[in-house]
């Protein structure tokens, strides 16, 4: 977690989930917690699954632009 820091623009994350991302080092205003109950439009893109066995449960990247 702590490598993909300087990486990452923006964690969008569960309420009390924020502070393990605090503990890892990311700055607060990277952090963003939501109330998963609320309603709020939310994109989730695949974060490399790749292996050939999963293509049932997951997007192979060949497939993800058709999906976006």
């Amino acid at each position: 977690m702590t490598e993909l820091e300087p990486r990452v623009k923006r964690v969008v994350t569960g309420l009390g989930v924020g502070e393990h991302f605090e503990y890892w080092g990311y700055p607060v205003e990277k952090i963003v917690e939501l109330d998963w109950w609320d309603s709020f439009d939310l994109a989730i893109l695949e974060n490399g699954q790749y292996n050939k066995d999963w293509s049932l449960i997951h997007t192979m990247p060949e497939y993800l632009g058709k999906e976006i």
